[in-house]
C-alpha cells in the first residue's frame, strides 16, 4: 500500500486525540526482496501535529538474537490490532489477543515460496486481519538477577534479589505478526 503512494497514517493518542497526517514515501522503510508485506514509520522521532505527544515502542524493549535464549516455550505474549470488521469510526479501537510461544526460532520455517527464516512461533487466539499487529512477550517475576563479585556465597556471580514494582512485569517485542498455518484436519 505504501509502495503505491498511499501513505496516510491516523494515530489516536493516550489523550484519545485522533491524528491523521500524511508521511511522505521517503519516511517510510519497506523491505525489498522479500515476502515480508511491511512499512515502517518511525514516528516515535518525530512531533506531530498540535503538538501531541505519543509513546512509540522503545528499541531496548526488542527481543535482540543473543538474549533468544532467556526465552522458552510456553511464554505468555499478546499482540495488538483491530478487528477486520470493526475499524472504529471515529478513532482506532485496539483490541489483545493472546497466547503462548509454540517454538522458538531454532529451525527455519517457510515465511513463503521456497523461502525460510529464523522466526518465534506463537500460538495466538487470533483470527484474519491481524497479519502487521506487534507481538509482545509478556513475563512476571518476582526477583531480578543481579551481577555480584564471586565469593563464597555466590560461585556464579549472580544473586537474586526481589524485584521492584517497576520490575515486576517485562515486556518484550517479539516481532510483527505474519502469516497463519492452515489448520490441519483428520
Amino acid at each position: 500500500v505504501v509502495q503505491e503512494g498511499s501513505s496516510v497514517a491516523r494515530i489516536t493518542s493516550g489523550e484519545d486525540e485522533v491524528v491523521v497526517t500524511v508521511v511522505p514515501q521517503s519516511e517510510w522503510i519497506c523491505p525489498r526482496g522479500t515476502n515480508d508485506d511491511l512499512a515502517v514509520w518511525l514516528f516515535g522521532t518525530q512531533r506531530l501535529a498540535n503538538n501531541v505527544n505519543f509513546s512509540p515502542v522503545s528499541s531496548d524493549s526488542l527481543v535482540k538474537k543473543e538474549s533468544i535464549g532467556d526465552y522458552r516455550v510456553g511464554d505468555d505474549c499478546f499482540m495488538l490490532g483491530r478487528f477486520m470488521t470493526h475499524d472504529g469510526k471515529q478513532r482506532n479501537l485496539p483490541t489483545a489477543r493472546f497466547g503462548n510461544v509454540s517454538m522458538l526460532p531454532t529451525e527455519p520455517v517457510a515465511v513463503g515460496r521456497d523461502q525460510f527464516a529464523d522466526r518465534f512461533v506463537a500460538e495466538m487466539r487470533s483470527q484474519a486481519g491481524y497479519s502487521g499487529s506487534p507481538v509482545f512477550l509478556y513475563r512476571e517475576r518476582t526477583t531480578i538477577s543481579m551481577p555480584v563479585r564471586p565469593s563464597n556465597n555466590y560461585a556464579t556471580g549472580v544473586r537474586n534479589i526481589p524485584a521492584s514494582p517497576s520490575e515486576q512485569v517485562e515486556i518484550k517485542l517479539l516481532g510483527i505478526n505474519f502469516g497463519q498455518f492452515p489448520k490441519l484436519t483428520s
